[in-house]
């Protein structure tokens, strides 16, 4: 008998066992659920395997919870009672995963039937895979990761592949305009306006196909790319009229990045890299695609010289966590009332987050859809259909950025301004996501050292790094007295990004709160 067919009659017998005697109830029945699951993956049981059920999670300020299910380095499992929506109990699997060191490598939801599996080192919010228990028998791979010696795991929902194949085409596609010396802030323009024409054709915003279609004709014959500026000057223009008949149904975009349309002409080269890049699911590519267009269209030795660094979502929700999030749950546990509710998502609305060495915007951009996360919860919380409300009121707005990049800046914008229709579509809130908010007067391209700092609740972000050693040798010695005159009260020997920390702390008011990475 094959190795497959020894695990598939394991599984007959763990199903006709769930079906016959498990009802679904995760306090009397989960222990039981768990000793048979871990057998049907050929393990001796729990204890055996050194598995934990209820264990004991210790938080921050003295508060605890109990984790259903603990495979130590494997796994966390989250288990709900049968029928229960999943999605609602995300941050409470997170905090258990959080808080408990050293981190897990996957964490799982579950309501009996249903598996969602996440790898949060890699991926924030969405599972990597969902799995119906009926499934098992013909698709145990995702959960391969319980079989004694550990297997690799299959999953279908792998954004972050999705959104490093995806950025590897579009930094290719910018690279090769720069190399045949298109001027780089036109090429960086129309890259984004082509990323955001194939974000909106898969969210619902612009038809269906729209970059596609056009993209496989002009694979064919190259005039047909000129349709990309027909295209995306619909997308600037807020009157029917000024449109193509073909294109009168595209909305109105705004948000500055269409005000400027100066189609390039792309060669067969790059008009197929765009063609495949069309060709992925883009509501599955996430924001952080921007930061890794950001760092292809950087001078390797300039990224360096500034000390300029790109942070993961994983790490960067490190930072976001306890800075922002972790205050107004703790004060959403302690709310009594609705009126104490009210106020309480009063001030996520009226939040405000800067970051003062914000890159492509992924700091903001994670801040923004957790607070967008926070701000339903407690609409839920309340009672109120958040469907039919006003829909969100945590909006791009609300978020600042200063860096020295230009192109940085840009990104960073669209980051919030997709983000806004893609949290939307997540949370399952209503938002008009268009236009895109203006976001001038949001982004300041300077120097944040010496730049004056908006006032907001909190500042996070990864301010740029260098040791005191190689900032003189890097940087030029006019700027470095130049920022050591301006603070005077930091060591000679400090790291650059002690500025930012200086900084950050003297625009602190009572209260609020500060994260950034250091060395």
């Amino acid at each position: 008998m094959t190795q497959d067919n020894k695990r598939k009659q394991k599984f007959e017998k763990f199903l006709v066992y769930f079906q016959k005697h498990i009802q679904g109830n995760e306090k009397g029945e989960g222990q039981i659920f768990f000793e048979h699951l871990l057998q049907a993956f050929g393990n001796a049981g729990i204890k055996e395997v050194g598995a934990t059920c209820e264990e004991l999670i210790k938080k921050k300020k003295g508060k605890r919870g109990f984790a259903d299910f603990i495979w130590e380095p494997r796994v966390i499992i989250e288990l709900k009672k049968k029928g229960e929506p999943l999605g609602k109990y995300y941050s409470q699997a997170y905090d258990y995963w959080d808080n408990r060191l050293p981190r897990l490598k996957y964490m799982v939801l579950c309501n009996f039937d249903e598996f969602w599996i996440y790898d949060l080192n890699h991926q924030l919010y969405d599972p990597v895979h969902k799995l119906n228990i009926n499934s098992l028998l013909d698709n145990w791979g995702p959960l391969a990761f319980l079989f004694p010696k550990g297997e690799q795991p299959t999953f279908d929902n792998y954004n972050i592949k999705v959104t490093e194949e995806v950025a590897s085409k579009i930094g290719d596609i910018y690279y090769s305009l720069v190399k045949r010396d298109v001027d780089p802030e036109r090429a960086q323009r129309f890259v984004l306006q082509t990323v955001v024409a194939l974000f909106a054709e898969d969210v619902d915003l612009i038809p269906k196909y729209t970059v596609h279609n056009i993209l496989s004709e002009a694979v064919k014959k190259s005039i047909s790319q000129k349709e990309l500026g027909e295209l995306f000057l619909s997308m600037a223009s807020d009157t029917a009229k000024n449109k193509p008949k073909k294109y009168k149904s595209i909305p109105f975009f705004n948000g500055g990045l269409f005000e400027r349309v100066e189609p390039v002409e792309l060669i067969h080269k790059e008009i197929h890299f765009l063609y495949e890049a069309s060709a992925e699911d883009w509501s599955k590519v996430r924001p952080s695609i921007f930061g890794s267009i950001f760092e292809s269209s950087m001078d390797k030795d300039l990224r360096h010289g500034h000390g300029i660094h790109y942070t993961s979502e994983s790490d960067i929700q490190k930072i976001v966590s306890p800075t922002i999030l972790k205050p107004f749950k703790e004060k959403i546990k302690k709310a009594k009332t609705k009126r104490s509710l009210k106020k309480i998502l009063s001030e996520i609305r009226q939040f405000k987050v800067l970051d003062p060495a914000c890159g492509s915007g992924n700091f903001l951009y994670i801040a923004f859809k957790e607070l967008r996360i926070l701000e339903a919860e407690v609409l839920e919380e309340l009672g109120e259909n958040s469907k039919q409300v006003r829909g969100f009121a945590v909006s791009p707005k609300n978020f600042y950025g200063i860096d020295i990049n230009k192109f940085g800046l840009e990104l960073a914008k669209v980051a919030l301004s997709v983000g806004r229709k893609m949290s939307a579509i997540e949370c399952n809130v209503h938002d008009p996501s268009l236009p895109f908010d203006d976001l001038e007067n949001n982004f300041s391209c300077e120097d944040a050292l010496f730049a004056k700092w908006p006032k907001v609740d909190a500042i996070i972000g990864n301010p740029p790094f260098l040791s005191s050693k190689k900032m003189k040798v890097e940087l030029p010695v006019k700027y470095v007295n130049k920022v050591r005159k301006q603070f005077p009260d930091v060591p000679g020997r400090a790291d650059y990004c002690v500025y930012w920390f200086r900084k950050a702390h003297d625009n602190l008011k009572k209260g609020q709160r500060a994260g950034l990475v250091g060395t």
